[in-house]
């Protein structure tokens, strides 16, 4: 016992000498309460420096927010009105582009092919922190009663350098009656 005892107080004084930050807590150990040390992680010397990643702060960053339905529960050969709010979540003004939305059937019947509507809208330069909508017009003409789902995509082309690439889809499910 008194062997482990040495071995685990090695231990914990090299981890201390590798990692170098200590703070002290309270643990249970045997049914008493000892001292026990956490050590914050620390890079030695030897060890390559990590490089934060660096998003750089002065591009627009847009991002879908809302996708929404007018009439909201429409019915085969309807024609419906989809908003696709923008946010320029960015630090700099958004030059103009193009939001492009595409419908389909989630679950299509069995033995038929629905149609999948495809459109897309220009949009305007955005402030930082401000919203500005896309407006699409759809004639939802042969679609199949159930469950669709839309999706949009802002700067499709890829035209505007942003902070944040991975940001700018978005899907809304709805019904057709």
């Amino acid at each position: 016992m008194k062997r482990l005892q040495g071995i685990w107080k090695a231990l914990s004084v090299s981890l201390i000498l590798s990692f170098g930050a200590v703070s002290t807590s309270s643990a249970v150990d045997y049914g008493r309460t000892a001292p026990v040390q956490k050590m914050a992680p620390k890079f030695s010397t030897q060890t390559k420096k990590l490089v934060p990643l660096v998003v750089p702060a002065s591009r627009p960053d847009l991002k879908p927010n809302s996708i929404t339905f007018s009439p909201g529960k429409p019915v085969p050969g309807d024609t419906v009105t989809v908003s696709v709010t923008v946010w320029n979540v960015g630090q700099k003004i958004s030059p103009a582009t193009v939001v492009s939305l595409k419908m389909m059937a989630t679950y299509p019947p069995q033995g038929q092919t629905p149609p999948v509507f495809t459109a897309a809208a220009p949009l305007a330069s955005i402030e930082p922190n401000r919203a500005k909508v896309a407006q699409f017009v759809i004639t939802m003409n042969n679609a199949t009663r159930g469950q669709w789902k839309a999706e949009t995509v802002v700067d499709m082309p890829n035209t505007v350098p942003e902070a944040n690439e991975a940001n700018n889809t978005m899907h809304q499910l709805f019904q057709v009656l």
